[in-house]
């Protein structure tokens, strides 16, 4: 950047020229000399003023190519100011009119003072006027008389012909050797001009343009008889027409090309030829503008203004290219600090001028326009912007417009305000500060064969008018970027989210190449690539977030990012792949899902250039709702205080965790507050937590739970159809198809309750839980069987429209139910108890219509060993040391006792037996079909083994005591049926009334009807008689 100061000073050189005649050729005709009487010089005297002149001519070998005018002969020789301009004449004439012509004019100045016994300066200005320069004095009638000194004060001057102005500059090589040329120059007290063309050259760069206007600054402390020139510095310097120039851009590049200059020492020349070599082709910047270049001498400022056109080619492609209306360049000292100067301050405007030019570097440079446009196809960049500016020492960019906007191939940032502070040429940061004003927008392609994967982001101005976009640094010296002004997200294809507040940490680190998950900045010269790795991205303040298939709300979300190895293509679906709980097959409409929480964290893998989530935690509030258009699909939602998510990036090995409240415990007490929650499809569960790991399909909950759910019932005899709750103290474990609940579970529904140590619930429909999850929100859910050990008690009623129609209560050690098939099993000992209302009279009731009464039935059937049978069926089978007792009963409540001192109840009976099977007549069965929901009966029971029979018959005290190998009932038939083995006879003990002795009756067949009193049988094998009144009858065994 240095050399672009030389190249601003350079158009400004001219007026060192201004400075050199008004130093140099001044004192030469306006000799600051006593007036003396004339002595003629010696012949010593005068060798040793040739000696002088040799001296300097000495010096000017450095500078001057050999057979140079002013190296031979006796030129005439003034230095004033010691060491700041020496002037060679070769000689001068008087004129009319207060005019005088000087031939062959040479100036050097020497911005660095040269030392008499020092090598000569390399920043040494060489100036060659044309023959015939005319100087003007003020005195137009004056003659010229060198011996008088009253010549006057020079007031103007031509310089016609070609103009000079060359140089070494400081720099070793011809980087920076500054050559110009021009014509026909004009000076008078308040400017310098030329309508010629003016051509520069510094070292490879070339400017070019036409018509000069040096103005220049009043000296307001001249007098009126000064014959010193009443000019106090340089006001501005302006090329107003045809201005262009031509910049080889390889010369600001660090380690760009250079000659190989040659040093300067005492004896050798300095080289200025190489300024006059030929531009090279490597990719000049060519600048042109339509109005004038101006240089402010007090601002330092330099300016381009009107259809500013800078471009630079490029071999490979379309070239680079900056348009605007105004292009300035602002100067300052070394130390950055601002150069201007005010002239009714300064009493030596000139003298601080030149110092100040001397120690000039390039501040900041400005493009205005409407807009500024900056194009670099080669870079796919571009820029609109109302005001463009760069603050070169500082490494600082500022783009103002109405928005404005930067581009890079197919991502661009757009804002009122845009700032940016480069890292430093040594530093060794990745990234600098930034800051973006005013409401924007970011929108950002990774890459352009992907174009549909865009990500946006946009943000509204602040209240106050501050930063809405800053990137600064951390505590910890990393960049730290952060987005204010309701900032809103969104990425193609996967929603969008908006919050208060959004910081973002990244973490500077090494380049990992195009594969790797760093963005690497390029950083230009010899620095070494450096790149940036986003490390936490955090979200605050009224978060909201869209989705594909989730949306929702939170307080805060953290996204933590780090570097991982690319995850495997082995096992099933991953949840890190798919949103959570979504219903698998892509033939079903897909569920949306809520989300809301307080605070959300997400742990991110990095691995090329894709990102997989590791894990996710919800902490706070959490509630989960599914959102679906089905009305016949009832809703998965979910509700705890923490929700984890872990193992996302493992193919089918996701882990969950849903938890309730700290403390929070359903007990024994029903207050279910605070517990983690879950409903799905008739399904609601409590639980102080929930497990998931979807790697082995497995889920599980540890200590107490509390359920709702809706069971399907077989019909109305079905126990525990319908709305049911479940309750339970040791936990759950679930596979997807079965679910144990364990420790005093106790289940209830409208119509019954159940009590055991643990149940078994086997799903219709499993759920497939290594799928992702979606069986959660699945079917509706259906249990297909049901099976209870440790000590299992049962009870339910059933109803119709008329009211209740049954109470059932069952106390055994295990149970099983299939609801699909009706199928029940149970290990004993057991107890059943059943109480019906029965449309049928009790069995051996004689009425006088022929019907039978209403009323309740009661049935009780202890077992030893098992039990099984069908509900759809209706039959039923009791094994093991079986006692039933059946009879009438006056209230749902009241029981009848297996064996009761008092004997057996009127119209009741008792059985003993070691098998009885219970089932529904085979003839009822056929007329009820299909049809779900008709009462139990008429009934028939078979007993085998070991049979005993007692019974009370109508309402006289009639009674039937019976004996045999197998005995059968049959309601619909009235009747009782005995019958024997090879070892063992049925025997019948029968009475119609109390009055009468039993009549006995023995046979290998005995069939008795009830009602009728009437007994048949089969293969007699006893014989009955009719004694006299006084005889006495053998009795039946006793009970």
């Amino acid at each position: 950047m240095k050399r672009l100061v030389n190249a601003a000073v350079a158009f400004a050189v001219t007026f060192v020229a201004y400075q050199a005649y008004v130093l140099g050729v001044a004192p030469l005709i306006e000799p600051q000399l006593v007036i003396r009487e004339y002595d003629a010089a010696d012949e010593a005297a005068w060798r040793g003023g040739k000696r002088a002149v040799v001296r300097y001519q000495e010096m000017l070998r450095s500078y001057l190519p050999a057979g140079h005018w002013a190296l031979s002969g006796a030129p005439k020789v003034v230095e004033y100011a010691p060491a700041s301009v020496v002037a060679v004449i070769d000689d001068f004439e008087p004129m009319d009119r207060g005019r005088l012509k000087l031939t062959k004019c040479l100036l050097v100045a020497f911005p660095t003072p040269r030392t008499p016994d020092g090598p000569p300066p390399r920043d040494a200005i060489i100036i060659e006027a044309p023959d015939n320069t005319t100087i003007q004095f003020d005195d137009l009638n004056a003659e010229f008389d060198l011996a008088s000194g009253k010549l006057g004060r020079p007031v103007a001057a031509e310089l016609p012909g070609e103009f000079v102005i060359r140089s070494d500059m400081k720099e070793a090589g011809p980087q920076d050797d500054l050559y110009l040329v021009t014509s026909d120059l004009h000076f008078n007290q308040s400017m310098i001009w030329t309508r010629a063309a003016v051509d520069l050259r510094l070292g490879p760069h070339r400017a070019h343009g036409r018509v000069l206007e040096i103005r220049l600054l009043k000296e307001p402390h001249t007098g009126a008889g000064s014959s010193g020139l009443p000019i106090a510095g340089v006001e501005s310097l302006e090329i107003r027409e045809q201005v262009r120039a031509t910049i080889d851009v390889s010369q600001f590049k660090k380690g760009g090309p250079a000659a190989e200059r040659v040093v300067l020492t005492p004896q050798g020349p300095v080289r200025l030829a190489s300024a006059e070599a030929p531009l090279g082709a490597s990719g000049p910047l060519e600048v042109t503008s339509a109005g004038p270049f101006r240089f402010d001498f007090t601002g330092f400022v330099a300016s381009l203004q009107d259809d500013v056109r800078a471009t630079l080619p490029n071999a490979a492609g379309p070239s680079d290219q900056l348009h605007c209306r105004e292009l300035r360049l602002h100067f300052g000292d070394q130390g950055g600090d601002s150069a201007a100067l005010n002239p009714a301050h300064e009493p030596d405007l000139a003298r601080r001028q030149s110092r100040t030019l001397g120690g000039l570097t390039p501040h900041r440079v400005e493009a205005i326009g409407s807009p500024v446009r900056l194009d670099s196809p080669t870079r796919q960049a571009a820029v609109r912007a109302t005001r463009l500016e760069a603050w070169l020492g500082e490494r600082r960019l500022r783009i103002e417009g109405t928005p404005a906007s930067l581009a890079q191939g197919l991502s661009e940032l757009q804002a009122p305000l845009l700032e940016y502070d480069a890292p430093t040429e040594n530093s060794n940061q990745a990234i600098g500060d930034l800051l973006a004003a005013g409401p924007g927008w970011l929108r950002f392609t990774p890459d352009s064969d992907q174009q549909g994967r865009a990500y946006q982001a946009r943000w509204s101005a602040l209240p106050d008018g501050s930063p809405a976009v800053t990137m600064r640094r951390d505590p910890h010296g990393q960049p730290l970027l952060t987005i204010l002004g309701r900032p809103e997200f969104a990425a193609t294809g996967l929603g969008k989210m908006r919050a208060d507040r959004v910081t973002m940490q990244l973490r500077e680190v090494q380049p990992d190449g195009p594969d790797g998950p760093a963005i690497e900045l390029a950083t230009g010269g010899d620095r070494p690539q450096l790149a940036v790795l986003a490390k936490r991205i955090d979200a605050t303040g009224r978060v909201d977030f869209v989705g594909k298939q989730i949306k929702g709300h939170a307080d805060t979300l953290a996204t933590l990012l780090r570097p991982i190895a690319p995850p495997a293509e082995t096992g099933g679906p991953s949840l890190g792949s798919t949103v959570a709980f979504q219903p698998p097959g892509a033939d079903k409409p897909q569920s949306v899902y809520e989300l809301n929480t307080r605070n959300i964290q997400i742990e991110v893998g990095l691995h090329g250039r894709q990102a997989t989530p590791l894990a996710l935690v919800c902490d706070g509030g959490v509630k989960i709702d599914e959102l679906t258009s089905d009305p016949a699909k009832q809703p998965l939602k979910i509700l705890g205080d923490q929700l984890r998510v872990d193992r996302l990036d493992r193919p089918g090995g996701a882990r969950l965790t849903l938890a309730g409240q700290q403390g929070a415990d359903p007990g024994g007490t029903g207050d279910l507050r605070g517990l983690a929650e879950i409903q799905s499809q008739g399904l609601r569960v409590w639980v102080k937590d929930l497990h998931i790991d979807q790697a082995v399909g497995r889920a599980w909950t540890e200590g107490r739970g509390d359920a709702r759910l809706t069971l399907r019932a077989a019909g109305p005899a079905a126990p525990l159809g319908g709305e049911a709750t479940l309750r339970w103290r040791g936990g759950m474990q679930f596979d997807g198809s079965l679910m144990t609940l364990s420790d005093e579970v106790y289940a209830e529904a409208s119509n019954g309750w159940l009590h055991c140590a643990a149940l078994t619930a086997k799903l219709s429909n499993p759920v497939d839980l290594r799928g992702g999850g979606g069986g959660l929100s699945g079917s509706a859910v259906d249990v297909e069987e049901v099976e209870c050990v440790g000590g299992v008690t049962i009870d339910y009623r059933t109803t119709d429209q008329a009211g209740q129609r049954s109470h059932e209560h069952a106390k055994l050690n295990s149970l099983a139910y299939n609801q699909r098939t009706g199928a029940i099993a149970g290990q004993g000992p057991g107890s059943i108890r059943s109480t019906r209302l029965a449309s049928g009279g009790l069995p051996g009731q004689p009425k006088a219509d022929g019907s039978e009464k209403s009323g309740l039935r009661f049935l009780r059937v202890d077992f030893r060993n098992a039990m099984g049978g069908n509900a759809n069926d209706r039959a039923i089978r009791f094994l093991g040391a079986v006692q039933a007792v059946y009879g009438p009963v006056l209230a749902w409540e009241q029981q009848l006792p297996l064996q009761s001192p008092q004997g057996i109840p009127p119209g009741a009976a008792e059985l003993r037996c070691d098998e009885l099977r219970v089932h529904e007549s085979p003839a009822a069965s056929v007329a009820r079909g299909a049809q779900q929901g008709a009462p139990f009966g008429p009934i028939e029971l078979r007993a085998l083994g070991s049979v005993r029979i007692d019974a009370s018959v109508g309402e006289a005290g009639g009674g039937v005591v019976a004996e045999a190998h197998s005995a059968s009932y049959s309601q619909s038939g009235d009747r009782v049926v005995l019958e024997g083995s090879g070892s063992q006879l049925a025997r019948l003990w029968a009475r119609p009334d109390g009055s009468q002795p039993y009549a006995p009756a023995t046979a290998r067949r005995i069939t008795h009807y009830l009602s009728q009193g009437r007994t048949s049988i089969d293969d007699l094998r006893g014989v009955e008689y009719q004694p006299g009144p006084n005889a006495s009858r053998p009795l039946p065994p006793r009970r």
